[in-house]
């Protein structure tokens, strides 16, 4: 039997966050056109990764609902649900039953109710 060791399976991975990652800057970058912090790409490369990292938590795990997750991140910060006018938020994600589509749909769908 083959083993995968981490070093080799993170070798295998990184072009695929690559490409997701040149993905999400432009999805941003159609409702941010003027943030500087799209130009610094450390920063983006940064606030992309760790807003994955955040949302595979929720198990968002999809490329459609992780850029909507990616939108509330670079909109209201990298621990926006734990805010106190966003707790409703964190219930939603941390349902552990609902599927990371149903769960941005539900918050998008309150965020569109509330303008």
């Amino acid at each position: 039997m083959m083993t995968i060791r981490p070093a080799q399976m993170e070798a295998l991975i990184a072009p695929q966050k690559e490409i997701f990652a040149t993905i999400a800057v432009g999805y941003l970058s159609k409702f941010f056109p003027e943030d500087p912090r799209l130009t610094d790409r450390n920063a983006i490369g940064s606030l992309i990764a760790d807003g994955g990292e955040r949302a595979h938590t929720y198990a968002i795990l999809g490329e459609p609902e992780l850029l909507l997750y990616l939108f509330l991140v670079f909109e209201r910060g990298l621990h926006f649900e734990l805010a106190a006018e966003h707790r409703w938020m964190k219930t939603i994600l941390d349902e552990p039953s609902t599927h990371g589509e149903e769960k941005m749909s539900r918050i998008f769908s309150r965020l569109a109710k509330a303008k």
